[in-house]
Order: structure tokens, then sequence, then C-alpha cells
């Protein structure tokens, strides 16, 4: 017995009456017109979408859609939408004013006006495409486009929203059907009237259809919910009352909104085919059970026994229906429905309604590819006091079912002693169509028995599901259209993860907290590119086997609100969900089931959502790719841009422009040769914005070690016609060791930047190994990058000769190399957003910022790559260094802080190095004559000099920490210093007649004996004799009659002597001796090497003499032989 009835007695009465029951669409005659109108015009849409295979086509007529929506325009033209206003009132039980009605009738109808001028104008276009019918078509497609935006607010008034809901949604679909036209032939009536000025062109009207799209979207499904809500929440409300609106509603608004993203002719250029999954519920039976001695059932108790809470698409596979005996006679007492997940028709599932405990048992039983589109059931009636008519037992079923375009008749029939006297028929075909396309299949058959407390009689309610006809039972795949498969299609899915759409959707959805599983099937063997129309509130990974091919994925956020209590799939707009493309296409077999699973690869959070709507599959032929590379080109530019300006968007690299630009260049000159011109013009607009932006000399490496250019050794080599730069790109090789580096730096001059600002640099490395990058200001910033040469290139070298070899080279024409065939990663690499850089391993981004500018200093930023490591290698390319703006908050700060820590030691190494340089400065000053440096004192040895010199080198910070070949803070300093030590040597060198007298050379202009060596000697070169038959000489000219000064700086180590013997052709013989024994007493010592000069004066009489060096034993150290001329 049921317990949520309540109890009353009863006396058994005989009545006779007979009522009929329309379809799961129509629950009263009083409905018929506008729920018929609401359905065909959803049938129309999703026909004309699945046909949509010509670009050149209509979509929908609007003569398609006229009859429907005004099918008396000659009596009454604003009947349906009159029909349409009353039905609202109807459902929610509320009334629309005169004036308000009269309002909206009118803006109603004045829609049909523009839209039948717009379409004889669009016609005559057709048959005569001239300046003068595209300037009317134009005119009168604006006009109506106008109309659209002017008064479709009039539909939506706050107080009648949800009654006046109906009308506003089938005039929704007009404008989004008039805006898809404006996309597809407003660039034609253009180039036919092309002087006619301030025209929109298609890209225009596509922005305009998309905003419509998401706001007729997201206020259709809010007020649906609104009124929905407004119902559930009122006093008295009946379940009836709630069902019959949600579902004339659901067919009028909420399957109609389902189509509206498919408008979207960009991304669906060749038509889709869609499925409506949602599923809907006739009436409660028998009719008018809450009203009169019948008492009320609780509203949850009907909601939870007759409708089914969300879950995956089922299909019925068979009926059984048990039976009772009564004094009437013979009742249905009991049903067991066995349904399947789509796919797997082998497990079946059972659900059990009523006793199934009873006297027999009929089965009905459907074929796979078989659906009960029609009920016929039998009532028999019982007398009970008080109650006129009371058809309370089934006792005769008749289902229609429909199996490839053939009807069949099935029959359940009882034993009874009384012929029936009531016929339901569920549902009847209404408007006179026969169509199936129009249809709905019987998906839910729940069956709720209770017994009168006071008598035996027995009480059968139920309220039948059904589900549209447009759901395929196989997943079939199109081959010549994208279908669109919900992903609640599945035949499994673990973690209870299935929950109610939020209206725009079609049906219920995935929240993927596990993995799910889904079966297609392709129509024919071809490739498909598969996409996830999905939302996530947070990045979530996806891996997703398609077959035996599998592909990971991150799924980006989509929105940003939690899943917490308070949330709602309600609060999700249309935006808040958007496609995933995956990478790769994948080649589907025909007619073979293909096992598709998707998993989330990370652990399932509370409140970190994944929901999943749909698998859509694109078939991919040349008609496709051209129109795809045509869509993705133009939407790769479109994001390059500031929304309506000319400004470039900060986060567009120089590389993803590269890479946009040859998505442009595949798009196919023959059939889209003015957009690509028109897109050819923007890219090329945006590559010179993007070199303005560029603070650095010569980025596309044209003159290495040029002024203003780059500056690098011979380790760097310019690359051009690598696959993946569309430019030159550089390559730095490995380096001999770490003191010897392959590099290549270039400094930003001061008068180039600003105060406190950041600086970005930014490029794309092919592959690298211990790359190091440092961006030098205050102090440097050390960047390793290891990024693994992992892209997918065809190979490609550009020979010399560009046209010779060209039948061995691959994707190439005389040189010119096809970048559409090259890589995936190449016409990919568009489709990362330009905030994903840091994202990928190839494309580095590091910020550098500055403080106080000051152009005499000239601080500047000096960007350095090297390669220090004998294995090490790059290859990199479009190198930018641009301006993102003024510094402010914790980023001021900061440099603020760096900026004073690196003056304090600036000024710390600055204090040190003039005391190094002052005493470096007065030794040198000691090295000459006079203040000019003109001339050496005469006593100026050549150890003074290399004692000055190593004072010099006491300076530190004179190069770059980062590359020794850079100057460093005391660079200049330095230099001044060393430049006067040059000028000493270089008059050292100028007055000594011998010729290597420091032996700076080796033994180079001195003729030696084999057993004679240079050593380098604490930083000096030293001559070295360990034998008494090494000899070294060498002959000079001079000046005979001259006086001459012979000084020689050495040292004597062990027994025996060390000589230096003059002597001219006259025999004149002198001779300085040196031995270990020589001191102070009678030198002048160079104390820091321990060597002894001594000097001689002679006279030559001849002009030649001859020095040579020996010694008798031990080991004779010579530093330097200088023979002076005296002044007069």
């Amino acid at each position: 017995m049921d317990k949520h009835i309540n109890k009353i007695g009863v006396q058994s009465t005989e009545v006779n009456s007979e009522s009929i029951f329309f379809n799961p669409e129509v629950d009263s005659s009083d409905t018929v017109a506008v729920v018929s109108a609401g359905i065909v015009v959803v049938g129309t849409i999703l026909t004309a979408f699945a046909s949509f295979v010509n670009p050149g086509v209509v979509l929908i007529s609007f003569g398609t859609l006229a009859p429907v929506l005004w099918p008396d325009p000659e009596e009454d033209p604003k009947k349906i939408w009159s029909q349409f206003m009353k039905h609202g009132e109807d459902l929610l039980n509320q009334t629309i004013s005169t004036a308000v009605k009269e309002i909206a009738l009118a803006h109603l109808n004045g829609f049909k006006d523009v839209l039948t001028y717009y379409e004889r104008a669009f016609n005559d276009w057709k048959r005569n495409p001239s300046a003068n019918t595209a300037r009317l078509v134009s005119q009168r497609f604006e006009n109506a486009h106008f109309n659209f935006v002017s008064n479709m607010p009039q539909l939506q008034l706050p107080t009648y929203d949800t009654l006046l809901l109906s009308c506003y949604t089938e005039a929704a679909n007009l404008h989004l059907n008039l805006l898809h036209q404006g996309v597809q032939f407003a660039d034609q009536w253009n180039a036919d009237q092309p002087h006619s000025p301030m025209l929109k062109s298609s890209g225009t009207y596509y922005d305009e259809l998309l905003v419509y799209i998401e706001k007729y979207i997201n206020y259709c499904t809010k007020t649906y919910h609104k009124g929905l809500n407004h119902l559930k929440e009122s006093e008295k409300i009946t379940w009836d009352a709630y069902n019959t609106y949600r579902r004339e509603m659901t067919l009028i608004v909420l399957d109609l909104v389902a189509t509206f993203p498919f408008y979207d002719i960009r991304r669906f250029p060749r038509g889709v085919e869609l499925e409506l999954t949602r599923e809907v519920y006739t009436s409660l039976d028998p009719p008018g059970l809450n009203a009169g001695p019948i008492p009320e059932i609780d509203f949850s108790y009907l909601e939870d026994h007759l409708t089914r809470p969300p879950g995956l698409f089922t299909w019925l596979s068979d009926i059984e229906l048990y039976t009772e005996s009564v004094a009437e006679g013979d009742y249905l007492s009991g049903i067991r429905e066995s349904k399947y997940y789509t796919g797997n028709q082998f497990f079946t599932m059972k659900n059990i309604y009523g006793n199934t405990n009873r006297l027999s048992k009929q089965l009905i039983t459907l074929l796979p590819g078989e659906f009960i589109t029609h009920l016929s059931i039998n009532r028999g009636f019982q007398t009970i006091a008080g109650i006129n008519k009371l058809y309370s037992l089934i006792q005769k079923i008749v289902f229609t079912t429909f199996k490839n375009d053939n009807e069949y008749q099935k029959n359940f029939n009882v034993n009874n002693q009384n012929e029936p006297q009531e016929t339901t028929n569920y549902p009847n075909d209404y408007g006179g169509s026969n169509s199936q396309k129009f249809k709905h299949n019987l998906s839910h058959f729940p069956l709720i028995i209770h017994k009168l407390e006071f008598a035996e009689y027995f009480h059968s309610i139920f309220a039948l599901g059904w589900t549209h006809n447009s759901v395929n039972s196989q997943n079939l795949i199109s081959e010549s259209v994208s279908t669109q498969i919900p992903l609640v299609k599945a035949y499994e899915v673990t973690n209870n993860s299935v929950i109610r759409g939020p209206g725009f959707t079609g049906g219920d959805l995935i929240e993927l907290r596990d993995k799910c599983s889904i079966k297609c099937k392709a129509s024919s063997l071809k490739k498909y590119a598969i996409s996830l129309f999905y939302a996530a509130n947070n990045a979530i990974a996806v891996s997703i086997d398609v077959g035996d091919s599998g592909a990971g994925v991150l799924l980006q956020p989509t929105f940003s609100r939690k899943g917490n209590n308070n949330f709602t799939i309600q609060d999700l707009n249309y935006k808040d969900f958007q496609y995933h493309t995956l990478l790769v296409d994948i080649e589907l077999p025909e007619s073979e089931e293909i096992h598709i699973h998707l998993k989330r690869e990370d652990d399932y959070e509370e409140g970190v959502i994944l929901l999943i709507d749909k698998l859509e599959f694109k078939p991919i032929d040349e008609n496709y790719t051209n129109e795809m590379n045509l869509e993705k080109a133009k939407k790769a530019v479109n994001v390059l841009f500031i929304n309506a300006t000319n400004a470039l968007k900060m986060d567009v690299t120089d590389y993803h422009i590269d890479q946009v630009a040859n998505l442009v260049e595949c798009i196919s000159d023959d059939l889209y040769a003015k957009e690509k011109i028109k897109l050819l013009h923007a890219i090329k607009f945006a590559k010179q914005l993007s070199q303005a932006r560029n603070l650095l000399s010569d980025p596309n490496f044209n003159n290495l070690n040029a002024e203003n250019s780059w500056t690098a050794n011979t380790g760097v080599t310019i690359i051009e016609g690598d696959p993946l730069y569309k430019g030159r790109a550089i390559q730095l090789s490995a380096a001999r060791d770490e003191n010897f580096p392959t590099y290549l730096y270039q400094k930003i001059d001061e008068s180039l930047l600003k105060p406190y600002t950041r600086y970005q640099l930014r490029g794309f490395v092919e592959g690298s190994q211990d790359l190091e990058l440092d961006l030098v200001r205050y102090g440097a910033t050390d960047i390793v990058m290891n990024v693994p040469g992992d892209l997918e290139i065809l190979s490609y070298s550009a020979p010399i000769n560009p046209c010779e070899e060209i039948e061995t080279r691959l994707d190439t024409t005389c040189g010119a190399l096809d970048r559409c065939k090259q890589s995936n990663y190449v016409n990919s690499a568009a489709d990362v957003r330009p905030d994903q850089v840091n994202g990928d391993p190839h494309a580095f981004s590091f910020h550098i910022d500055t403080g106080t500018t000051d152009n005499n200093r000239n601080l500047g930023i000096w960007i350095i790559f090297k390669i220090a490591t004998p294995d090490g290698y790059a290859t990199f390319g479009n190198l930018e260094l641009i301006e993102l703006g003024p510094l402010s908050g914790e980023a001021l700060a900061q440099v603020q802080r760096k900026e004073q820590k690196w003056g304090k030691n600036t000024t710390q190494k600055r204090e040190e190095a003039a005391k190094l340089y002052a005493a470096a400065k007065q030794t040198i000053n000691q090295l000459f004559a006079d203040s000019q440096g003109t001339k050496l004192r005469f006593d100026t040895e050549f150890s003074n000099i290399l004692s000055a010199d190593k004072l010099v080198y006491k300076i530190r910070d004179v190069y770059s920490e980062v590359l020794s070949v850079i100057p460093g803070l005391n660079y200049d300093l330095f230099m001044e210093l060393e430049n006067r030590i040059q000028n000493a040597i270089d008059l050292y060198d100028a007055r000594n007649t011998v010729t290597n007298g420091e032996f700076r050379n080796g033994l180079a202009n001195w003729m030696a004996s084999s057993n004679t060596e240079v050593r380098q000697i604490q930083d000096t070169s030293v001559l070295v004799l360990s034998s008494w038959n090494a000899q070294v000489a060498q002959s000079l000219n001079v000046k005979p009659n001259h006086g001459y000064v012979l000084r020689v700086t050495a040292k004597k180590e062990g027994i025996g002597n060390g000589y230096v013997t003059i002597l001219d052709c006259a025999n004149h013989i002198d001779t300085l001796t040196f031995s270990s024994c020589d001191s102070d007493s009678n030198t002048s010592s160079n104390e820091l090497a321990a060597y002894v000069t001594k000097t001689l004066e002679i006279f030559p009489d001849t002009d030649q003499i001859r020095i040579e060096i020996g010694e008798t034993e031990g080991t004779f150290y010579v530093e330097s032989v200088d023979l002076i001329q005296m002044e007069d």
C-alpha cells in the first residue's frame, strides 16, 4: 500500500469515459500550436546544421521558418506569437498586460517585415551580383540587424521576462540566423561595391555573432530557471504543473538554445550533427489525479519515483509487464525495464516498478536499433463512490516501434471481464508531420501502484520518459560534417560523476573525477580532429586514449569559481565552457567500434571541477583543411591585437608573430586570395609593431660584429632556412674550455632606457645544452638553459646555390621552404595563447629592472649569451627586449634596494681602484723624463717597466665577471695606465739598439745554440744558459765614433762566470762579467728578481758590432740586454 496517499473510503460504481492524451510534447489542446511550432523549429535547425556542407549556401532561409512562426499571414499574422504569450501565462498562472502584449507583438511582426525585405534583396543579389544589388542587400541586412538589436530588449521586460521567454527565444534564433548569413556574405557584398564607404566586414559581423550567441544563451537559460524556481517555490504547486513547465519550456526554449552555439560559422564552417540527450516526461496519468476527491500525492515522492536522476544515457532493450487479478479483471501490476548504455547492449540494467511477483508476465523485446515511438494504453475502470470516472487499471498496451524506416506493433493484453473504456495515445502525431526527425523514443516507463484504504481498489500512476530522436544509438561519426557526441553516452563512468546540465548543453554532463569510457564508430576511413567541450576551475591533466592512439592534455581553467556548497551548475555561463582540440589528428577505421578512454591524471579534490559536455569529431579533408587554415589564421591574427585597436598585445612574442605568419601563408591562394592578402597586411603590420618596440640592435643578425650590432667570436654561426624560424637564427658551438667560451653579446644604451621600468628579454630556443644567459645592470642574473631538441621537424639545409639539387631536397621549391608541411609544432604554435610562453620549454622570457638612469654613466643593459663547456651548444632566435611598464610596489622597492647596494659596492671598488691607480701612476711617471711621456729616463730599465705594469694589474674589476672581453668598472683607469706602459715599452724598444733585447719574442733576432732557451720566470722572459758551450749572439749596426752604454740585467747561479761580450770589427773587446758573488755594493739591484744590472760605456770605431752571451759553467740568467746611444 502506498503510504503517501491520503486514505478515503470509497464504493464501487461503473462509469465510462474517453480522453485523449497527445504526446510528450503536447499535454493539452491549448498548447498544441506553440509546442508544435517550437519542435518544428528545432527539428528544422538540427536538419539544416547536419546538411550544411556548402559554405556558399544559406543555412536556413527565412522563408523556411516563416510558415512555422507566421502560419496565417493574411488572417492573423500575430496568431502564433499570441499563443506563445498565452502559453507562458498558463504555465506560470500570470497575466501579461494588454499594452505590453501589443508592443511585443508589434516588434515581432516588425522582425518579419525586415527579414522579408532582406531576403528579397538577398535573392536578387544571388541572381544578379552587382554593385546595386549588393548595396541594397547590405542596407537591408544592416537594417534588419539594427531592428533586432534595438527591439529585443522589449521582450525581456523584468516583470514579464518569464512569460515572454518563448517569444524571445524564437526571435533570438531568427537574429542569430541573420548574423550567420552576414558572416557568410558580407565580404562578398563589399567586394561587389568596392567604392561604398563604411561597410561592415564579415569579421565585424562575426564578432557581433559571438556576442549575441553568448548573450542569448545566458539570458534564455537563466530566465528558464527563474520560471522553474518560481513554480517550485509557489504554494500548493502540483508536480504536474511543475513538470509541464519543465517539459514544454525544454521543448520550446532549451532545445532551441542548445543549437545556438553552432551558429558560429567559423568554428563550424561545414555543419554539425547534434544530439539532444535530455529526457522529458509526460503529464501525470491519469489526468487530474490531484483534482477532486482523489487525494493529492506528495510532490517530492512523485519527482523521485517518476523521473530519473542524472546518469549515463540509456536505451530500452525489453520491457517485462506483470499482471494481477481483481474483481474487475486482470491489470498491469508491475514493470521490469531492461536498459543498456550506448554501445554496450550485452550488459543490461534492470529497473523494477510495482509488483512483479504476480500471476503472469509478457515480454516486449526491442532489437538493436528498434525504438518505441508510440504507445496506446487502454484502462479499465472502477466505480468508486463520489467519483464519476476513474480509469485506474491498465489492461492493454499497444507498442508501436520503429526500425529501419519501418513501423511494427507489439501488444500487451490481460484477461479482463469488461472491455477497456479509455484509450490514451502516447504520442499522437501533431501538426500533420510524420517525419521521424520530430519524434521521440520511449526511454522510461515508471509505474506506481497503490491501493485505496477501505476497498479493494488499485490505482496505476505513471509519467512516461522520452528522449529525442536525434540521439544516435551507435555514436556514429559523420564523414562530411562535424559530429558532437555527448559524453553522457559513455558506457562506463566511475565515482558517480554524472550531473544535471546547465540547460544550454542539451543534456547532462560528466564531472570527470576519475575515468570515463565511450564507444564510437566512424562511417568511413578518415582522419578526424578531436576536441573536448569542457569547463574547469583549475588546470587539470587528462589522458585520452583513442583506440591505439593516446595523448595527454592539460586543460586550462575556464572559470574561477570554486565548487563549494553554494555552487550550482546553474551558476555557469556559456563562456565558462571552451573547446580544447588535440594537437594530433587521429585516423579512425571504417565501421569499427573505437573505444575512447578519458582519465583524470590528478587526484580528485573536492571543489576542483572538470565538466565535460561533448566530444567533437571534425573530418579532415582538403576542403576542411583549407577552411580550417583560413579560420585558424584569422583567429590567430585577431588575437595579436588589443581589441578594436592597432596596438599589439604585450604578451605576443616575435616568434609567435612569425608562426602566425606561417599560418597565413598556408591559406589557399586559389580559394581565399582576398582573405589571404588582408591577413598578410595585418601580420606584416604586427611584425612592424614588434620590431618597433624591440630595443635590441640587429635582432635579425644581419651584421655581426658591426657597429651597433651583436659582438660574437668565431664559434657563432648565423643560420637560415631552419623550419622553426621564419628569419635568421643564431647557433653557438661548443667552447674549447671555460677560459675560451663561445659568446654573443650586446649592450643596450642608457639613452634607450627609462627609469624605474621593467624590461623583458624573450626568444625561442630550438635546443641547447649549457647555454648561459646573463642580463647585467646591477650585477649579473646568471641563467642556464638546457632545452631538449625534441621538436619533430623535417631536416633541411639551404644549399649555397638555392636552385641546385632541387630534386633531392624535401618540401622546397628552388630554395623556398614549405612551412605548412614542416612540423606539427610550427603549425600548432599559433594555437598556444601568447600568455603561455613560460609554459613552453622552448620559449623563454626573463625580466630586468632599471632604477635611476644616467646617460653620462651609461650603465645600460648587457645581454650576454655564452657556451663555456666542451659539450655545450645552442640554437635560438627571435630575440627581443621590450618595455613592460613602470615599476610599482614591491618591484619598485626591490630595485631601489638593489641599486643602493650596487652603488655602495661600486663606490667602494672605485675607492680601492683609485688608490691603486695613484700608486701605479706615480711609478709610471718615474719611468719618463718628461710629463708628456715622450722620453724615458736614461736609468729606466725594462724591469722598472715590468714592475710598474704589475702595479697596474693590481687594479680589479677591469673586465666583466661574466665575460672577460667586456669592459668592467675600472676599465678606463686600467687602459689609461696600460697605454702609458705600452708607450714606455715602445720608447724602450726604440732607444735599444739591440733587437728583442728583453727576449719577449723568445730567441728571435738572436743566433743561438741548441742548448739555450727562454723561460717565463715571474711573468718575465729570461734567457737561460746552463752549459759552458751554450752561446747566444747578435750583430748590430751602430754609428761609429758615437758613445753607447751597454746595460745588462742578469743573474749567475753556481760556480763559474757568466759574461756578455761586445766587440767591433777593429777587434776592440769589452766584457761584463757576472758571478754568484755579485753583490749590490757596486751594482744597482733589481729587488723583485734578485738580478743585478751592470753597465759598460763603449765607443765603437766601426759601424758594426757583435754582442755575445755565454758562461763558463753553472747557470746564467739574462733578463735584458740594452745598448743605448749616448745623448749629445
